[in-house]
């Protein structure tokens, strides 16, 4: 079976960077096990959600991404 090179703790401290970087939410929480990385938590808008797989797909040693991410919550039309 093929073995990470990088460790989770090198890993989880890489992919922070990068959300902070790209001004994730701060609900936004990234967990790596075994190189498997779980992104979870509230976006704030829906367009968020790309960046923040790329961010942490793009990191050397991240073998897959788990996209736990939960959309905004729907506007309520204005009342008149």
């Amino acid at each position: 079976m093929f073995a990470n090179k990088v460790s989770d703790k090198d890993l989880i401290k890489t992919i922070n960077k990068r959300l902070v970087r790209i001004s994730a939410p701060p609900k936004v929480i990234a967990e790596v096990c075994r190189g498997t990385v779980t992104l979870t938590g509230q976006l704030k808008y829906e367009n968020q959600r790309k960046q923040i797989v790329k961010a942490a797909s793009s990191s050397q040693g991240v073998l897959q991404v788990i996209d736990r991410l939960l959309s905004p919550p729907a506007r309520k039309p204005e009342q008149c």
